[in-house]
């Protein structure tokens, strides 16, 4: 059996990318070939050989004929929208990754909710299964959905951090995040701003996907700016700093704290593995932000 996965973005930063890959590797490691196109990519998932595919049924069809595959599993639109074509020769199945809330986006907030409507009306109907990357996003799509959580398989095991020496030092707060314009309300930048300014004492690290000019409020904020991290990068921030924020205001999976999770815990006295997290939500505003230490938990 071959199975064509569609995503939209195969490029570094990006979730859905990630997962992919992911279950591409995991795939091979059970001997199922995939394959997978989409509408962008870059050297970052050579492994997993991507290919551009239009995001037409035609086109769609092609490739996944040309591969010799039965099953085709999209990973967002613009594929989500030519599935139900064909749903007749192939066996089509949604990996539904959740849609932010649509009043997050100012200038399309009725497009956005017009397409959520669409999926429930046209898409999930007319396919041969929908499935969730958690039961937060089956709740919110409205569909009874089969929940496949994501995981963090490409995240290194490193084992619990040795309980360093901080004192005298700064606490270090690191925090990751895409930065373009179009994502800074529901990826929560004037949050991060604001704690940041409530805890000037800390030091701060932001990492993510963008240009200077779309964090230039970050950088005019004084903290250490690490823009378009690769994997080892990133790793290294989150296995060094103390404390991992994140002010998302919607996440399907907020996947950049589990991986900050997985790098980040200690052993404590002899105690399986701890990890906390702390949620502070100001009234009126919908914002929340959230910590997982680094640190071991006080007895």
């Amino acid at each position: 059996m071959t199975i064509v996965m569609l995503a939209p973005k195969m490029t570094m930063g990006h979730g859905v990318a990630e997962a992919v890959a992911m279950q591409m590797r995991s795939l091979r490691d059970m001997g199922v070939k995939s394959v997978v196109g989409c509408v962008q990519y870059d050297d970052h998932y050579a492994d997993v050989a991507p290919a551009r595919v239009a995001a037409d049924a035609g086109a769609v069809a092609d490739f996944a004929s040309g591969c010799g595959a039965s099953v085709i599993v999209a990973h967002g639109s613009p594929y989500f929208e030519v599935l139900p074509e064909l749903s007749e020769r192939f066996r089509t199945i949604v990996y539904e990754y959740g849609d932010p809330t649509p009043e997050l986006f100012a200038d399309d907030a009725v497009q956005r909710r017009r397409g959520v409507e669409w999926k429930r009306r046209h898409l999930y109907p007319d396919v041969a299964a929908v499935t969730a990357i958690s039961e937060f996003v089956r709740h919110d799509i409205g569909w009874p959905a089969q929940v496949i959580p994501l995981g963090v398989e490409h995240i290194p095991d490193l084992g619990p951090k040795s309980d360093e020496h901080t004192a005298g030092r700064p606490l270090r707060v690191g925090a990751l995040m895409r930065f373009g314009a179009g994502e800074a309300r529901y990826k929560g930048h004037a949050e991060l701003l604001d704690l940041i300014r409530w805890v000037p004492e800390a030091h701060w690290e932001v990492a993510g996907r963008g240009t200077p000019d779309d964090a230039r409020a970050l950088i005019d904020a004084g903290v250490t700016l690490n823009l378009n991290l690769d994997d080892d990068a990133r790793t290294r921030l989150l296995r060094g700093i103390d404390v991992f924020v994140t002010t998302s205001l919607w996440e399907g999976t907020n996947l950049p704290l589990v991986e900050a999770q997985a790098l980040g815990g200690l052993r404590h006295r002899g105690a399986p593995r701890v990890h906390a997290v702390c949620v502070r939500v100001r009234p009126g505003d919908g914002g929340a932000t959230a910590g997982v230490p680094n640190r071991p938990c006080p007895a």
